[in-house]
């Protein structure tokens, strides 16, 4: 049995890499130069605002075809709604998102730290993304109320 590991770093854009690790590429190959050096990345600017379908596109055209994504689900869902009702917020990321096909691997769901544990919401919330079974979902718990076993044994039973 043999597993592949992806290896990456979370975002590509810093101005602080165009001399050490860009070689002072223009912008434009940036992402092409990163994607020649490591086999996934995890974005952040998803978390902050809903990118456009061309930028999920463009992503996907200037990877190759082993590259692999981790995207931060949107911060409107996870700290404004704080999960609540999820299904039109989880629709409108997958319709942007899907742009990016296989090579997007999982979906990180970020809760803000003062986000309690709320069993009911999560359950709810979990229900909704089984509408988006075509990548991996994950789950980042910041407030402590919420590593108890009923949650572990929810995230279990539905592979996440």
């Amino acid at each position: 049995m043999s597993a592949k590991a992806y290896i990456g770093t979370s975002g590509w854009n810093y101005q602080h890499w165009k001399e050490r690790f860009y070689q002072n590429r223009p912008r434009s190959d940036w992402l092409r130069y990163y994607a020649d050096q490591f086999n996934a990345i995890e974005i952040n600017s998803t978390f902050y605002r809903l990118q456009s379908d061309k930028t999920f596109q463009r992503w996907y055209q200037q990877t190759p075809e082993m590259f692999r994504f981790a995207i931060k689900g949107n911060r409107y869902l996870t700290h404004t709604k704080r999960l609540n009702k999820p299904q039109d917020s989880i629709k409108l990321e997958q319709s942007h998102a899907q742009h990016m096909k296989e090579k997007l691997a999982v979906v990180l769901w970020q809760l803000p730290g003062n986000f309690a544990l709320h069993i009911e919401r999560l359950s709810l919330f979990i229900d909704a993304l089984a509408t988006w079974n075509s990548v991996r979902h994950a789950i980042e718990f910041r407030h402590s109320s919420w590593f108890e076993t009923e949650v572990a044994e929810l995230l279990r039973n539905n592979n996440m």
